[in-house]
């Protein structure tokens, strides 16, 4: 340490602990992602137990790459986590072919770029729980990402429309965050058609109980004291609904204990830990991947490096294709584990968007910290005329065609309709914001809630 060699014993992780390691990894550090997508084989994950007393502290490498003197030869190593005096150990990933059928034992390295950071701290460090996921339980969290995905679009369409001049800067942030919401509704659904998702559904979304799959204070720490009040409620754009979009796409800055990668999660602390156990799950079973299975892509013309937005090859070959579009939806901000990553080149969208550059979590609090909000139209949650009761009807109804025509999109029917009624909705949405009543997407007595308190 700060230069001076420590003795480490070392072992290479397999099975579901290598797993767990490797997922983590990827997540954290997005170029390991795309070196594993060139390659056929499993990348090598080599863990270095201190054989002295560890300080209890948390550790974060600083640098990218960090050179080690194993046994007198040169390799290149990339951090992984973190050690701890609770498991004291350091996980590191090599790159490369060097460290296979390798006696590692009793290696001494050294590194002089690690500083302590409570930032990167997790909320554990054994390796607990039953790590094993079942084909059907992948299936349902691929449900659980479309729905997540796809509760964000009318709420954010809601907030937007409720701005009086579109040529705000609040406007068109969230209104390029609804862009990207609608491609990662598609991406999470060609992903779950390519594991043989039976059909994908597209569910009434229930506003006022909460964020689905998200539970915020399983975030360590928790963020709502900093984003309190919120309401998950549907309204116009002030601080309650920003908060809540803050929220939602709140960095990922630690990771998921082993225990919580179980397949009978259901809620996670970040939408960054959500995606951290997809992908973990997902990659027990990537000898199940079919290639061009349901695939759509309305998106590809919009994003001059990202052409290839379906999954067309199967088993380990689409495994690949999987990773990148799982890794789009991460990158482009939903679980950056950097709040002031900027979004790849090639992840950024070639249309007219005022931010590509930056993630969904820094637009949102570029709005929530740049003043006052933007004037929003006065409305009643309760429709109170009959002009206020055609325009929810219209609204419900469209939504309700908007659903069902993307089942029968994603459930491999022709269906041209999706984007025409998709741009029909703003115009309903825009409607009863001016007629003075809040948008309501649930049809009466079906499954309208009280609003969030």
């Amino acid at each position: 340490m700060g230069g001076d060699p420590i003795a480490v014993a070392a072992h290479a992780d397999e099975g579901a602990e290598r797993d767990v390691v490797w997922t983590r990894l990827k997540v954290r550090l997005s170029f390991f992602a795309e070196y594993e997508a060139k390659k056929d084989r499993v990348i090598p994950v080599v863990v270095l137990e201190r054989t002295g007393v560890l300080t209890p502290l948390w550790w974060r490498i600083t640098t990218s790459i960090a050179l080690a003197a194993v046994r007198g030869i040169q390799y290149t190593w990339h951090p992984a986590l973190h050690f701890t005096s609770e498991d004291r150990m350091l996980r590191w990933a090599t790159i490369g072919s060097q460290a296979r059928g390798l006696d590692l034992k009793g290696s001494t390295c050294s590194w002089s770029s690690m500083v302590p950071s409570t930032a990167y701290a997790t909320r554990g460090g054994s390796m607990s729980g039953d790590t094993r996921w079942g084909i059907d339980d992948l299936k349902v969290h691929l449900q659980y990402a479309v729905d997540l995905e796809f509760w964000t679009i009318p709420f954010y369409m809601s907030a937007m429309y409720s701005i009086t001049d579109p040529s705000t800067e609040a406007y068109q942030l969230i209104q390029s965050v609804v862009y990207q919401e609608m491609l990662h509704v598609q991406l999470a659904a060609n992903v779950a058609n390519a594991f043989g998702a039976e059909c994908v559904k597209f569910k009434e979304p229930v506003y006022g109980e909460g964020i689905p799959h998200l539970d915020f204070k399983k975030d360590d720490p928790n963020p709502e004291p900093d984003f309190t009040p919120w309401s998950s409620d549907i309204g116009p754009l002030d601080t309650e609904r920003i908060n809540a979009m803050c929220l939602i796409e709140y960095p990922e800055w630690g990771t998921l204990p082993p225990g919580e990668l179980n397949a009978h999660t259901k809620d996670y602390g970040s939408i960054g830990e959500f995606y951290q156990a997809v992908t973990f799950g997902a990659r027990q079973h990537m000898d199940e991947i079919e290639g061009r299975r349901r695939q759509v892509d309305l998106f590809g013309r919009y994003y001059a490096d990202f052409k290839n937005m379906k999954v067309t090859k199967s088993g380990k070959k689409g495994w690949r294709q999987v990773g990148k579009l799982i890794n789009v939806i991460v990158e482009q901000g939903e679980g950056q584990s950097d709040r002031h990553s900027e979004i790849p080149p090639k992840f950024r969208s070639a249309a007219d968007d005022p931010a590509a550059v930056i993630g969904r979590f820094d637009r949102f609090i570029a709005i929530r910290e740049g003043g006052d909000l933007p004037a929003v139209y006065p409305a009643v949650r309760e429709p109170e005329t009959d002009d206020q009761r055609h325009a929810l009807g219209i609204l419900q109804k469209n939504f309700k065609a908007f659903r069902s025509a993307l089942e029968d999109l994603f459930g491999g029917k022709p269906a041209d309709g999706p984007p025409v009624i998709m741009s029909t909705l703003g115009g309903n949405i825009l409607t009863c914001w001016q007629r003075g009543v809040v948008p309501s997407f649930a049809e009466p007595g079906e499954l309208r809630r009280e609003p969030q308190q």
